[in-house]
């Protein structure tokens, strides 16, 4: 029995939405046309050539459908931590995702069984499919051309999982250091561009460094109410560590 372990972490803004779904234990899943890069599935909404024969397999009506979640592998970032302070990528992150250190952390221990193999059978509200992303060379600058090799090399119908792999998980090179796992996900009500789902992995949050004192309370009152006190409370100091975090 595969019992391995994937410790992912997301940093979010602290928004009220961050914090409901802290409450009920969730995750948002988002559509991908929200996405903040445009070349970021732009296979999505794109009309030039490249991908018109995938998109014989991954329909307008599919793709209107996916929502997706995405995350950072922790377990690469530790590797290059000297300690317990923070690495220059997550320095960026912090600043990029998590409302310029005013936000949160949170951290995940995901098990490996979710990350499902993909088949057509995804398709369905209850099925989820968590994988790395893959990094191409110039895809920001010469997104056409690296699409549509990309595309010469997987489009069968019988290779759906690497269809759906090059068009929703490859991003340009230079974001390689986020070391980014998405989950995808799938929504009867496309209408909806966010699809919450259960995702009871949370094991520790982290304070960003200039999260207020009244985010901290609320956060530990929500650890006491929905948790019973089990998760692990640290903050970001002036050192840029992180070190566990005393509310008293």
């Amino acid at each position: 029995m595969n019992k391995k372990v994937y410790t992912l972490r997301k940093y979010v803004s602290g928004s009220v939405y961050d914090l409901e779904n802290l409450a009920k234990k969730q995750i948002n899943c988002v559509a991908p046309k929200l996405f903040n890069d445009p070349i970021d599935t732009y296979f999505y909404y794109s009309d030039a050539n490249c991908f018109s024969e995938s998109k014989k397999i991954l329909t307008p009506q599919i793709m209107d459908s996916i929502r997706i979640s995405c995350f950072i592998n922790h377990q690469n970032i530790l590797k290059k931590r000297n300690e317990n302070k923070l690495t220059p990528e997550e320095i960026l992150m912090w600043t990029h995702y998590a409302n310029s250190h005013n936000g949160l952390c949170f951290e995940y221990y995901v098990p490996a069984e979710k990350f499902d193999y993909l088949d057509k059978n995804f398709f369905d509200e209850n099925k989820t499919f968590l994988s790395k992303i893959y990094y191409q060379q110039d895809l920001a600058t010469d997104f056409e051309s690296v699409f549509s090799k990309s595309e010469d090399e997987v489009y069968n119908p019988e290779k759906f999982e690497e269809l759906l792999k090059t068009c929703f998980f490859t991003k340009d090179k230079s974001f390689e250091y986020e070391n980014e796992i998405r989950l995808l996900s799938y929504t009867r009500t496309p209408e909806n561009n966010y699809l919450p789902i259960e995702f009871d992995y949370l094991k520790r949050i982290v304070f960003g460094k200039r999260c207020s004192s009244d985010m901290k309370n609320l956060v530990t009152c929500i650890n006491k109410q929905a948790y019973d006190d089990k998760l692990e409370l640290y903050e970001i100091d002036n050192h840029f560590k992180e070190v566990e975090y005393n509310d008293r």
